[in-house]
């Protein structure tokens, strides 16, 4: 079969099998079946990434040995691939993954990019930097959160030793590199400011590469289409915790940054040195309300009776919370709702939490994370905004009460406290689970993608674990880990 195109997009000439090539780069839509056109049978609730033959160069990259696998194809490729820029001498890391992922950067440049798979703590922002050193041009890094826009400008800029440019929460200072938040991106059209808005078309259209962070979020349709219509020579996806398993998420990143280029996984980085050790604790509890006493009332809120309120779990919080408090650990409590947080917070009043969530002010944040890295306060309830972006080295004890049933998440959580600090003797990370209902199903798929990441695991019933798990849950240095 007859394949042409460039590093954007490519195209299968015809005659080829439609109907395999739709099946094999479609996925459904998540919520496809309360869709008003499924329901009235006019639309199957899947989308194809395919279109009248082409697809992006990336996706075909990643999905050229299925097709030929399933469908018996050999591909004639005619395929004019960009000159990369000029390399140059530039910056090496002393951290040996580090520079084997640069080298895989550079490697895909001619071929559109690619996606990294590293580990969380292990130096996404500096390994963007050294690639950035080391490849002429102009370079855009993309980030999804204002918060993560200062973040990682000064980071990247630290390392590569260079200004840094930036576009976002109200700033606009464009620079070879420059860091921006997919908002403002989403945005141009409706700045109104005619100068500004021409000034970063003209620099979006001579680009060289767009490194996108945490791709696996930004992975929603409107996100999706804004960094689609960007045309640089490679785009590149950064990601600590993309289920490749799942296939919307997995065509999706191979459609805008192609195949998996370069892994460095969690149980290298503990092997390595570079991560701390970490041992994961899920204890499991029986539900406190009986299915018979929820389904005779529809009215009742299954999540804040089974999680929030649940008296089970709530006198295991304090009983740990004071425990992990005397033996002096540095503790993050997580929760994934403003409502649980205030409940979890007047609840654990008498031990002085610090409370973070996307409402606290930054200042205001920022003076809790160095009360808490110089031991004033060791105690914060968190939200989601500590799942990603958070770079305290000193937290060696979460709590997750949350019960979150987004099992990408729960590896995030964990990497909150994988950073390496010199009075750290290793992680703990306790997660509440349900035995059943949903919240069981959530619970077992959080243990499995922890299982994956290559952590340590242990399971114990809170009814009748509990003295196992007191007896067993130490600092991980001084465990014999499964590595």
């Amino acid at each position: 079969m007859r394949v042409t195109g460039d590093h954007v997009s490519v195209k299968f000439e015809k005659p080829y099998p439609e109907q395999l090539f739709r099946e094999a780069m479609s996925y459904r839509v998540k919520g496809w079946f309360f869709i008003p056109a499924v329901k009235n049978g006019t639309w199957d609730g899947y989308k194809s990434l395919i279109t009248r033959g082409k697809v992006s160069t990336g996706l075909y990259r990643a999905i050229k040995q299925e097709l030929e696998q399933t469908g018996g194809i050999t591909f004639d490729e005619h395929i004019v691939l960009s000159d990369p820029p000029p390399i140059v001498p530039g910056i090496k890391s002393d951290r040996l993954h580090q520079n084997e992922c640069v080298e895989a950067m550079i490697k895909s440049l001619p071929l559109g990019g690619g996606t990294i798979l590293a580990a969380t703590s292990s130096g996404k922002t500096a390994v963007a930097a050294f690639f950035y050193s080391q490849v002429s041009g102009n370079h855009l890094f993309i980030v999804d959160q204002r918060k993560l826009l200062h973040q990682a400008r000064a980071d990247i800029a630290n390392f590569l030793k260079e200004p840094v440019g930036i576009v976002g929460d109200g700033y606009f200072e464009p620079g070879r590199v420059t860091v921006a938040t997919i908002q403002t991106l989403d945005g141009i059209d409706k700045w109104g400011v005619q100068a500004k808005q021409q000034r970063l078309m003209e620099y979006l259209g001579c680009l060289e590469t767009t490194i996108v962070d945490e791709v696996h979020v930004q992975l929603s349709q409107r996100n999706f289409d804004v960094v689609g219509n960007l045309n640089p020579r490679a785009r590149f996806g950064l990601t600590a915790t993309l289920q490749l398993s799942e296939r919307e998420v997995w065509l999706k990143v191979s459609a805008f940054s192609g195949p998996v280029i370069y892994t460095y996984p969690i149980e290298r980085g503990i092997r390595e040195g570079i991560l701390s050790k970490v041992v994961y604790y899920q204890i499991l509890f029986p539900p406190c309300v009986p299915q018979k006493e929820l389904d005779a009332n529809p009215g009742i809120d299954e999540r804040w009776e089974l999680v929030v309120t649940a008296p089970d779990k709530n006198a295991a919080l304090k009983m740990l919370t004071r425990g992990y408090l005397k033996r002096n650990r540095y503790l993050v409590t997580l929760a994934d709702r403003h409502d649980h947080i205030d409940y979890a917070s007047r609840m654990l009043h008498e031990f002085n939490p610090m409370i973070i969530t996307g409402l606290t002010k930054r200042n205001k944040a920022d003076d809790y994370i160095d009360q808490f890295e110089r031991g004033i306060n060791r105690h914060i309830i968190a939200s989601r905004v500590f799942n990603k972006g958070i770079s305290i080295k000193r937290i060696d004890t979460i709590i997750n009460i949350g019960e979150t049933e987004d099992a990408n998440t729960i590896v995030q959580q964990i990497g909150r406290e994988l950073r390496l600090h010199e009075a750290k003797d290793g992680a703990i990370f306790v997660d509440f689970g349900t035995t059943t209902y949903r919240y069981g199903k959530a619970a077992r798929a959080r243990l499995e993608a922890v299982k994956a990441a290559g952590i340590p695991v242990r399971v114990f019933h809170w009814g009748r674990d509990r003295e196992a798990f007191f007896a067993a849950c130490k600092p991980a240095s001084q465990m014999e880990l499964p590595i």
